[in-house]
């Protein structure tokens, strides 16, 4: 017999000034049927003793506790605990918080379009203004797109608003039976939601977006974006490159008219996450001039070794990309930095 339910899984790690109002966001859902799988990544905070007492009030909660492993080992672990007679799968951060309605919301289209997979829009958070405070929709207030082959809207122009939040893991409700075989890649610290999603959309055939703001994010110094290694989020740019490159280009996935626009997208994602933006913020560093060699030392090493196994091809990056992967290469760091502060 199917279950109803929405499982919702949420890694933690030292969450403890957020993690209260992100399950209260939870709780506030105008959907009720749901059950919560918490996994407490080692965190050194007090996340654990709270998430213990929310599991004590509320028997939906379901508390797990492990060494620090990562946030791909953590939501592994969790999805191993979904049940096979599960239905309807969510995954959420533990710093962020969401809409009153947005289960109810996605629930009802992904039910009505018999889609594989509902998603809304995200939006960052203003202020701490009471979750339950705001506004509440009608069917008649929003609109919602269908999208058949929802792999192509990786191919699609940024402008468009569907093409933005597709590779995001916590805008979803998903068809258990469509993820179930899929897991995430261990070895990303950073950006691990992008793999995944793409393989998701991959195998889908169908998906609905909502085009509402349900799901807010929090920007801090300590959520795993607000506080980066940048040395470990060159290694997992150039990881998450190499897999993509493998799963999909060395594997025939890529339709043939549709390659050449992927192998645009991994040049300028690998530009993004090996290059530009970790050497830019590491100026900001108390440690840039003693470690800057370094980080233009890995950004060369990373991007040659991408470039040897044939998952970068320089004609796919743009002049200027060209020009400053160049300096790069030769070792002219200043005149790297120089070529990347400019835009």
């Amino acid at each position: 017999m199917k279950d109803n339910s929405i499982y919702v899984i949420i890694p933690v790690y030292n969450a403890e000034k957020y993690i209260a109002r992100t399950l209260d966001s939870l709780i506030q859902q105008t959907e009720q049927n749901w059950f919560c799988f918490l996994c407490d990544d080692g965190s050194t905070d007090h996340t654990l003793r709270i998430i213990s007492e929310y599991a004590e009030e509320d028997r939906r909660f379901f508390v797990f506790h492990q060494e620090n492993k990562g946030v791909g080992a953590t939501l592994n672990r969790l999805l191993d605990k979904i049940p096979d007679s599960a239905q309807y799968v969510a995954i959420l951060d533990a710093d962020d918080v969401i809409h009153p309605q947005m289960y109810e919301i996605l629930k009802e289209n992904l039910i009505e379009t018999q889609a594989d997979v509902a998603e809304c829009f995200v939006t960052s958070m203003q202020n701490e203004k009471p979750i339950i405070d705001l506004q509440r929709f009608k069917k008649g207030d929003y609109k919602t797109t269908s999208v058949v082959n929802p792999f192509k809207i990786i191919f699609e122009k940024k402008d468009n608003p569907y093409s933005y939040s597709w590779f995001l893991k916590i805008n979803k409700l998903y068809r258990w039976d469509k993820i179930k075989s899929l897991k995430f890649d261990e070895s990303l610290p950073y950006e691990e939601d992008y793999f995944y999603n793409t393989q998701l959309h991959y195998f889908i055939r169908s998906k609905v977006v909502v085009e509402l703001p349900l799901y807010y994010y929090r920007k801090h110094n300590e959520s795993v974006t607000g506080n980066v290694h940048w040395k470990k989020y060159q290694e997992a740019g150039a990881r998450r490159i190499e897999l993509s490159y493998n799963w999909f280009v060395k594997e025939n996935r890529i339709p043939a008219k549709l390659e050449s626009i992927f192998n645009i997208i991994l040049a300028q994602d690998a530009f993004r996450m090996i290059v530009l933006k970790p050497l830019r913020r590491s100026r900001h560093s108390p440690q840039w001039v003693s470690k800057r060699q370094q980080f233009f030392k890995e950004a060369q090493n990373l991007m040659r070794h991408l470039f040897e196994i044939n998952a970068l091809k320089e004609e796919y990056f743009t002049f200027y990309q060209r020009l400053v992967l160049r300096c790069l290469d030769k070792g002219f760091y200043r005149l790297t930095l120089m070529l990347l502060l400019l835009k």
